[in-house]
């Protein structure tokens, strides 16, 4: 009689750093969707505010497209924060998540709670900075 145990299916149980950081990065979610939310229904306001005003003078007018640019850059930029989130987000269903892409070594948790969509520990982030500094000099003597 075969055992019912060996032929089930074992599930996996998350263990407590993966629960923690799963938390970490839901929440950083969460704010970052709100805070993408609220930006976006404040420059809907903004336009609408703008049609309804008189005509600005240049003056005025080169206030608020200094303004609509600093919005814009700031969507990109929680938009980008989202997306790597999500992407970390799939790391932790693929069991990669908390592990440096570079090195391999295990990230510490309190680096996740101030950056939860990091793919690198802080050596190799600098490492990484570095690089990209060279680079963007080397493009700047070409």
């Amino acid at each position: 009689m075969p055992n019912k145990r060996r032929n089930a299916k074992t599930v996996k149980t998350p263990n407590k750093r993966q629960e923690t950081l799963r938390d970490i990065l839901l929440k950083a979610r969460q704010e970052v969707t709100r805070n993408l939310e609220e930006q976006m229904g404040h420059q809907l306001n903004t336009d609408l505010q703008q049609r309804i005003d008189h005509v600005l003078d240049s003056g005025d007018q080169a206030t608020l497209d200094i303004a609509e640019e600093l919005d814009l850059s700031l969507l990109e930029m929680r938009n980008k924060n989202l997306k790597a989130i999500n992407d970390a987000l799939q790391r932790l269903k693929e069991g990669t998540y908390g592990i440096c892409e570079e090195c391999g070594s295990e990230i510490p948790e309190k680096r996740l709670r101030v950056m939860p969509f990091t793919p690198f520990c802080v050596a190799c982030q600098e490492k990484q900075e570095t690089l990209e500094k060279i680079d963007k000099e080397e493009d700047r003597f070409k």
